[in-house]
């Protein structure tokens, strides 16, 4: 029966939707922000130009001309108390864009009214809110003031019969279609503007997340936690359904870390990759898409050259040339704090790791065993250590030689480990010995697993001398059965041999 699984918003996707919002809403007030400056400037262009036509233009009737200053006159009052309160850094609302966008209508409406309907030459304020509309509130509101304009512009012109309408049908129709035509045009201007504006602020929240991400690498103590904050990061920045971190070496590509875009649900470990692709990338290191932009493919360079690959994929969209971008500046700004935390993992290992078999030392076998048995449960669990002795060594090394001997301790090194399961500790304790800490494992258990990894070195038939083939003494000591402490387990074991 298939299990549905929940997802649930994680960290970083609560941070990248607060980030969101946060770029809309500072789009938001900056398009009124500058929709209202645009309109004080339209204004007073606006009122200088309507001055000019109502006052020095000949033939203006008196009556109309006093009537038509009377509203010229209220419009600057307005514009003067708008232009003062944006000097002041007022940062204006949408009710105050709404205000300001019902005031330029009514005023060049009235003065429409006022001054012949069609034929007046005070149609051209009308423009005044369509262009200030446009950039106040994007294309699809400036369409719709377009049209109320439009509406008001034959109420008001001629009560939709007028007999100019009824002579010249085209030209008031071309007015019409004008002002649509004028809201379309400013809107497209204006949405380029936006996207250029929005892009930029991106690009600037793109940078605060990469400097966060370095330093978070930086100050990162475990390097699995380093590896799960850069690829992360990066399927949350390009919006990929998957992400995948491989290191990449002289002895091949491994994976060390993955992320899917909700983290409900991880990806599957020991998944396949294209070798032949990351090949490529490594040696060429430059970044590759793949599956038509579907799957994107970024080297992580540092001046040890190409350490780490990073693979995205997506399954419902393509790869952009922004998300390229996202991503080689994500992978320039991590590429240092990865090698140093590269560095200072292996040399970690180093100081717990025997560079001979590669198995733990006995430095960390000791320490392993002390906070074992410093545990709360320790009373109640058992604990099993397995000591494993290399049969007749010394005449191995005496008759073939120390390198020949190397060879045997990796190959027994090799069945041990193979034989143990994933959460065992292998060590070499000494010079021909092995060690094997098996937790939550009782006496007869801990038999059972010696007497498997004696038949596996006797399957693996390991040549030791000319005739011989390598063989295994074991010693089985168990807590609480026979000891008490860490060192007395130790003893207990080597007794046993």
């Amino acid at each position: 029966m298939a299990t549905q699984v929940r997802a649930v918003q994680t960290e970083a996707q609560r941070k990248e939707q607060l980030r969101a919002r946060a770029i809309d809403a500072t789009l938001d007030a900056d398009r009124r922000l500058v929709g209202e400056r645009a309109a004080v400037l339209f204004r007073w262009l606006f009122l200088i130009v309507l001055g000019v036509l109502n006052n020095v233009a000949p033939g203006r009737p008196n009556e109309a001309q006093i009537e038509v200053d009377i509203i010229l006159g209220a419009w600057t009052v307005v514009n003067v108390v708008v232009n003062v309160l944006l000097v002041r850094g007022y940062k204006p609302g949408k009710q105050f864009s709404l205000s300001t966008m019902t005031l330029d209508i009514f005023f060049a409406a009235g003065l429409v009214y006022l001054s012949n309907g069609f034929s007046s030459p005070f149609f051209l304020a009308l423009f005044l809110a369509v262009i200030t509309n446009a950039v106040r509130f994007g294309a699809i509101a400036s369409v719709v003031s377009a049209l109320v304009v439009a509406f008001i512009y034959l109420f008001v012109g001629g009560s939709f019969t007028p007999s100019n309408f009824v002579v010249d049908p085209n030209a008031t129709i071309g007015k019409v279609f004008l002002f649509v035509v004028v809201a379309l045009a400013t809107a497209y201007m204006t949405r380029e503007l936006e996207r250029e504006r929005r892009q930029a602020v991106e690009r600037a929240a793109q940078a605060d997340t990469l400097r966060e991400l370095s330093a978070d690498m930086v100050t990162g103590t475990d390097i699995k936690d380093v590896f799960k904050v850069l690829v992360g990061n990066a399927v949350q920045m390009t919006s990929s359904q998957r992400g995948r971190l491989i290191l990449s070496s002289q002895e091949g590509f491994e994976e060390v870390a993955n992320a899917s875009r909700d983290g409900s649900v991880p990806p599957p470990e020991g998944e396949p990759f294209d070798q032949a692709l990351l090949g490529v990338v490594s040696h060429s290191g430059e970044a590759t898409f793949a599956d038509d932009h579907k799957g994107l493919t970024i080297p992580i360079a540092s001046s040890d050259g190409v350490t780490a690959l990073l693979y995205l994929s997506k399954s419902d969209a393509q790869f952009s040339n922004q998300d390229l971008f996202t991503v080689d500046a994500l992978s320039g700004s991590s590429a240092v704090p990865l090698a140093n935390a590269l560095r200072y993992h292996r040399s970690s290992l180093e100081a717990i790791t025997d560079s001979l078999t590669g198995l733990a030392n006995v430095r960390e076998l000791r320490r392993r065993l002390d906070v074992a048995f410093a545990r709360p449960d320790r009373s109640t669990t058992p604990l099993s250590l397995l000591l494993i002795d290399f049969d007749h060594f010394k005449s191995v090394n005496d008759e073939l030689g120390h390198q020949h001997g190397d060879l045997v301790l990796q190959l027994g090194a090799r069945i041990v480990k193979a034989a143990s399961r994933s959460q065992d500790l292998v060590a070499r304790y000494g010079g021909d010995e092995l060690a094997l800490m098996v937790a939550d494992v009782n006496g007869i258990g801990a038999q059972r697993l010696a007497y498997r990894i004696v038949d596996s070195v006797h399957a693996a038939a390991v040549a030791t001398t000319p005739g011989q083939h390598l063989t295994f003494s074991i010693g089985v000591a168990t807590y609480p059965d026979d000891a008490l402490t860490a060192q007395e387990l130790i003893a207990a074991a080597d007794q046993a041999l």
